[in-house]
């Protein structure tokens, strides 16, 4: 009965952290005080457009944002830029609920920003979603969707979908965890077992 307990609580402890995104709040690469610096400074992640991609920390005379997680975020849409994207390759177990999240925030102006967040098998997407901001008092926005892994791996993108010259756009706290149920059933299974005994 032991065996079968600890089974349970093995199971549901490496469920929860298979899928988890490395440095999803971009604290790594610290930057030692209020900048933003070349996303080549990033790591753990691939970047697409990075002249346009920068790491931020804190609060500066650019972005007069913090950060919604930690210190440091990153931004996109400097200067008009658009496509910019950011990618990570997840671990998942097939047949996994998962729920995705990031938020993001509009700075460095007003106007129109979407960032489209998506998980895919490698052929087609698995779940995604279209985040919108367009004003800096909205703060920092979450924005999350539901998926079901199909195999051991999946593909996280972020990409910079619409925006303007007149503002940029700052995503953070990005996270990939097992759906609330799906990680609870394994824990009930574990209360019927003690109980019985």
């Amino acid at each position: 009965m032991r065996s079968v307990c600890a089974c349970l609580v093995s199971a549901a402890c490496s469920s929860v952290g298979l899928g988890a995104v490395v440095n999803g709040s971009f604290e790594s690469s610290a930057i030692p005080g209020p900048d933003r610096v070349s996303i080549t400074a990033l790591t753990d992640w691939g970047v697409t457009g990075g002249n346009t991609v920068l790491l931020e920390r804190g609060v500066n005379g650019v972005s007069q944002i913090a950060a919604q997680g930690g210190v440091q975020f990153v931004s996109m849409g400097h200067n008009g830029g658009v496509n910019e994207m950011l990618t990570q390759f997840l671990s998942t177990t097939p047949g996994q609920t998962y729920t995705a999240t990031f938020y993001l925030a509009c700075i460095q102006g007003d106007a129109l920003q979407s960032v489209r967040m998506a998980v895919s098998d490698g052929a087609n997407d698995l779940g995604a979603v279209t985040g919108t901001v367009s004003s800096r008092t909205e703060g920092w926005v979450p924005f999350s969707f539901d998926f079901v892994a199909n195999g051991l791996t999946a593909r996280l993108t972020l990409q910079h979908t619409l925006g303007s010259a007149a503002a940029n756009v700052a995503i953070d706290e990005v996270t990939v965890v097992p759906a609330p149920g799906s990680a609870l059933t394994l824990l009930g299974a574990l209360a019927l077992v003690r109980r019985r005994r």
